[in-house]
């Protein structure tokens, strides 16, 4: 389209706060995050460029009081490349695993574990490869025994993302798919390595077209983990997600291209 109603485009990157995240037990495929297409835009998939999809699962455990203890992992949580790394000595709440305590005695552990805490990390780990398998502690006031809780990438499952319409019949489309594993190991920032994850080819076209209301997401399937992303504390959830988003134009109706896209779903 040339002249006036030419809209240029502009691509962008949903980050997970641009998600709306929802619980998940195992034993079936679930939606775990949503965000909607605003009703005076188009997002258009930009096949070839990465993306980033981190999932993240709880765990909790009892630190002994005035004492240590090894926490181990089950299951163990992968070394994520663009994430901190509680092995290296980051612990903050941008690392792939992040560790809580419970530090007023309301049962809730959320105070973040650092070297310094009244709980701590010793900075002794015990890894398997690219996994960290369990992690050390100290609880330092003798005040009796303190809960603990981790939030640890998920390397368990399958995460996919997906296109869906809102309205009459709930249509969706699956736009990419990959094991968590996959998705938690890919490399963003390296394109010469077998590692990155970008935008799948076949969401050129109309497969890769996103109407005004429509929604995107996110969608995760395990038969024994559950996913943690909807609670506060689960600050390593880690979504980037490019899209090119142009304005709605003068000759165009939304529900005439809503219709029009959800035909070549369900076609």
């Amino acid at each position: 389209m040339s002249g006036a109603n030419a809209r240029p485009g502009k691509t962008v990157y949903l980050g997970s706060e641009m998600f709306d995240f929802k619980s998940y037990q195992p034993g079936s495929e679930g939606i775990v995050a949503t965000t909607k297409v605003p009703s005076t835009q188009v997002w258009k998939v930009p096949v070839g460029m990465p993306l980033v999809v981190a999932l993240v699962g709880k765990q909790t455990a009892t630190a002994a009081g005035g004492d240590t203890t090894t926490v181990d992992l089950t299951p163990e949580a992968p070394i994520v490349d663009y994430m901190d790394d509680v092995t290296a000595g980051e612990y903050t709440t941008d690392a792939s695993l992040i560790g809580y305590f419970d530090s007023d005695g309301d049962g809730d552990p959320d105070t973040l574990i650092t070297d310094s805490t009244d709980t701590q990390y010793t900075g002794t780990f015990g890894t398997d490869g690219d996994f960290v398998a369990s992690a050390e502690l100290k609880e330092t006031t003798g005040n009796g025994d303190i809960s603990v809780a981790f939030y640890a990438v998920m390397r368990h499952g399958l995460t996919k993302i997906q296109k869906r319409n809102s309205g009459k019949g709930n249509v969706s489309q699956e736009l990419q798919s990959e094991d968590s594993i996959t998705w938690a190991f890919s490399n963003p920032d390296s394109p010469e390595t077998d590692r990155q994850i970008t935008w799948d080819g076949r969401n050129s076209g109309m497969r890769g077209v996103l109407p005004p209301k429509f929604n995107m997401d996110l969608l995760f399937f395990d038969t024994e983990f559950a996913t943690a992303v909807e609670a506060a504390d689960a600050e390593n959830v880690e979504v980037s997600i490019p899209v090119n988003q142009r304005p709605l134009r003068p000759d165009e109706e939304a529900a005439e291209l809503r219709r029009k896209v959800t035909q070549t779903m369900v076609a």
